[in-house]
């Protein structure tokens, strides 16, 4: 909660129910998808076991809710609106978020977009601000890329995308395409991971390393 005495006597004043809700959960569910629930479930499936409880509990939900906020624009136009988002976008008035997960949620969405920013070192400004939370929000973003171009509605009447997790020496990600899935979609699935590289290049991961393989049923 951001403000001073007379905004704490107002809150004060709220319902318990209110005062006890996430300020993120709150501020992201408006731009919530026809298909919040589904496009959650299987976006966590290709989550491993190890990420941080942070992203699978409130970055993730956060990115779902706000993964088609900006569908109307231009793509390369789109990524540079979702990075700024959080701080001078729709978000931006958003109380009770730190700064870390604010830079967080703008990797994801912009990640969500291709990450088409020509300023570079903006976006490690980012990276460096999201700290151990910026692999795994691109990771993210990336995944709903995929949901995006399968679902560009956000509203799933036929389930055409699945993701499951393998975990070995090296962890994998298998993405599983219906057969009749558009050349769109199989060109999104199939560049899968090439901003994650990139991060991983700057030495920035320290984790596990993994794998992409995409089947077709």
């Amino acid at each position: 909660m951001v403000g001073g005495v007379r905004e704490g006597v107002l809150f004060a004043k709220l319902p318990e129910e209110i005062r006890l809700q996430d300020p993120l959960a709150a501020a992201v569910a408006p731009f919530s998808p026809p298909s919040y629930e589904v496009l959650l479930e299987a976006a966590k499936s290709a989550l491993p076991s190890f990420v941080p409880l942070e992203i699978k509990s409130r970055i993730l939900p956060a990115l779902v809710s706000l993964s088609y906020l900006h569908a109307r624009l231009p793509k390369e136009v789109a990524s540079i609106a979702a990075l700024h988002s959080m701080t001078i976008g729709q978000l931006a008035a958003a109380p009770g978020i730190t700064h870390p997960i604010r830079a967080a949620i703008a990797l994801g969405l912009c990640a969500r977009w291709g990450s088409e920013i020509a300023d570079r070192d903006e976006m490690a400004r980012y990276e460096d601000l999201a700290g151990d939370l910026a692999f795994w929000s691109i990771y993210c973003g990336k995944v709903l890329s995929i949901l995006g171009v399968v679902y560009p509605t956000g509203k799933i009447t036929q389930e055409k995308v699945w993701f499951s997790v393998e975990r070995g020496k090296e962890w994998g990600v298998v993405v599983k395409l219906a057969d009749q899935a558009a050349t769109p979609v199989r060109d999104i699935v199939e560049t899968f991971g090439k901003r994650i590289k990139s991060v991983l290049a700057q030495g920035r991961w320290k984790g596990p390393k993994y794998e992409v393989r995409v089947e077709y049923s």
